[in-house]
């Protein structure tokens, strides 16, 4: 039987001339009609779709280490043992999964090679970029004191991934397998981390992974499709904070530049007096619906971004100058997502750009459906909320039993400084909290009794009529033995430098508190934590209160002994 070959059927039956050059028809997506192109581009979108979502259930579940795991000092042979303790069904899918990928191997020399997709050149850069970045990230973050494991084999092997990454696509998959549980580790024991910032850029490997796998099994896809989903996925990032925020009524109500003192109170510009902290404040006040306006228009706007070859580069210029003007105001730096919106836009859309076809109208229909629902497949971070003017933030202190005092600074506990910066620690207190963290809330009720409290008795007032006691002796309990063996185990390594140190990447948030670790040799008596209260009342800023809500004993002596002592 006589098979039609891609390239006569598209001449064929196109509404068009095909001018697409020899050997790129595969993404002209062209069809006898506009229903029949948008049929087939949302099976093609559907299934790469579907293998995503499966590939992503598949690597979660594979890579969920327990927390006793990460006290060995290899995770790759802690993963293996995950493997095997899957239940027998789950196991023969796996092992059917790949059985299925190493006879593809087998015969294909490890799968499909950058050559086999249309601009393979173009689509292994952007792969090999968003690769190098997270394993740039994650092989030289700090020393886990609390595990007190390096875990140097993983991150050599992370970072020799990339290498062979660019060499063949087929190794993203062991790329993903060693950085996922890397990743998992630093939610033990406190809990509280965020995958917001890299979440983007694993969710993106993991859609090539899925592209990858659609050529091995098929012999045949569309890169286009490929770059059409991926700009869906990446605009999903904006459009659900966007809508998250329209939910909210947020633009009506929400006062964003409270944002900087609620982040100077965790550290952030540091340096400047509270005096000069009020007076930039007071300046923001006066581009509050501007800046309300840009960013709405940004992240809601981001829906239809894929309407018009210039409105999508208009939007990526447009995520980054948004994410440079949040790190000079808050110092949140989505460094990551700057990294891939610039890596697109300079690799799709310079002068000498592929011919990507993907803003006809079916491509637009079906962009407004995985974009809209992307809650269902992509999963983004909802990143929505009301700004408050008072903020709750909790700092701590080592003392010494020479009596001299050492402040602990969000950095001193990387790589949890995450959770110590935001400040999330209100199941440490019995007293009543408003639901407000670090300057944020996502209660209408209490961002509006806010805006009309401006002094310290309307604060308790509001406390004790709207707050609520947030105390979990679980996680008090954790929180304990978090800060005994972090300490100690600091105190045993004498803090020392490592050389990764010296090529770390830039962190996420930012601050510039004094980072002051305990003398060598110092004994430590305990580790005091404080719950300060600040407040912005439209001119000026101050600490209206600060409370002791933590004493934790390293080592239990009655001398107050060293810490080191133990390890000699």
């Amino acid at each position: 039987m006589h098979r039609t070959n891609n390239s006569e059927w598209t001449n064929r039956f196109a509404k068009r001339p095909n001018r697409t050059p020899a050997g790129k028809e595969e993404d002209r997506g062209g069809s006898t009609s506009g229903l029949k192109r948008f049929l087939a581009l949302s099976l093609r979108t559907g299934l790469l779709l579907t293998l995503y979502a499966l590939l992503d259930r598949w690597l979660t579940r594979l890579t969920a280490i327990p927390e006793r795991g990460y006290e060995e000092a290899f995770l790759v042979f802690e993963l293996g043992k995950r493997l095997m303790s899957l239940n027998p069904a789950a196991l023969a899918s796996m092992l059917l999964m790949v059985g299925a990928i190493g006879v593809g191997l087998w015969f294909r020399s490890l799968g499909p090679r950058w050559s086999s997709f249309t601009y393979g050149p173009l689509v292994r850069r952007l792969v090999v970029v968003i690769a190098f970045v997270l394993a740039w990230s994650y092989a030289t973050y700090d020393y886990n004191f609390y595990f007190d494991q390096t875990h140097g084999v993983d991150r050599l092997i992370l970072l020799a991934l990339v290498p062979l990454l660019c060499w063949r696509p087929a190794f993203v998959f062991p790329f993903l397998l060693v950085l996922l549980p890397m990743l998992r580790q630093f939610d033990y024991p406190i809990g509280d981390y965020s995958w917001s910032e890299p979440v983007l850029l694993v969710r993106a490997l993991m859609l090539f992974g899925a592209l990858w796998l659609t050529r091995l099994v098929s012999g045949h896809i569309r890169t286009a499709d490929f770059f059409f989903v991926l700009c869906c996925l990446v605009a999903s990032f904006y459009w659900v904070p966007g809508l998250g925020k329209l939910d909210l009524y947020w633009i009506a109500s929400d006062r964003l530049y409270y944002l900087l003192p609620a982040t100077y109170a965790n550290g952030w510009l540091g340096f400047l007096s509270p005096e000069a902290v009020a007076r930039f404040t007071k300046a923001f006040s006066y581009l509050n619906t501007p800046m309300k306006i840009g960013t709405l228009l940004l992240e809601a706007g981001a829906l239809f971004c894929l309407w018009r070859r210039s409105l999508l580069t208009g939007f990526l210029v447009g995520w980054i100058v948004l994410h440079i003007g949040i790190f000079f105001v808050t110092g949140i730096f989505f460094w990551k997502w700057i990294t891939l919106d610039a890596a697109i836009l300079v690799l799709f859309f310079t002068k000498h750009r592929p011919r990507f076809e993907i803003f006809t109208r079916a491509h637009f229909v079906v962009s407004l459906i995985l974009i809209g629902g992307a809650t269902l497949w992509f999963k983004p971070v909802e990143l929505a909320w009301y700004d408050a003017r008072m903020s709750y933030t909790y700092r701590f202190e080592a003392v010494g039993t020479s009596g001299k005092t050492y402040t602990l600074s969000p950095r001193f506990f990387s790589p949890y400084d995450y959770q110590f910066t935001l400040s999330g620690f209100t199941y440490l207190s019995h007293q009543p909290r408003l639901s407000v963290a670090w300057g944020a809330t996502r209660n209408r009720n209490v961002a509006e009794a806010l805006n009309a409290s401006t002094t310290p008795s309307e604060i308790w007032n509001l406390e004790r009529e709207m707050g609520r006691e947030g105390y979990d002796p679980r996680r008090s309990a954790a929180f304990d033995d978090f800060i005994r063996e972090f300490v100690t185990n600091w105190c045993k390594h004498g803090g020392e430098l490592r050389w990764w140190h010296l090529l770390q990447a830039p962190p996420q948030l930012w601050t510039f508190s004094p980072d002051a670790g305990p003398d060598e040799g110092e004994q430590i008596a305990k580790v005091i934590g404080y719950e300060v209260t600040s407040l912005y009342d439209d001119s000026r800023y101050r600490e209206i209160r600060k409370r002791r809500v933590r004493i934790i004993i390293p080592e239990a002596s009655d001398e107050g002994m060293s810490l080191q002592s133990r390890f000699r």
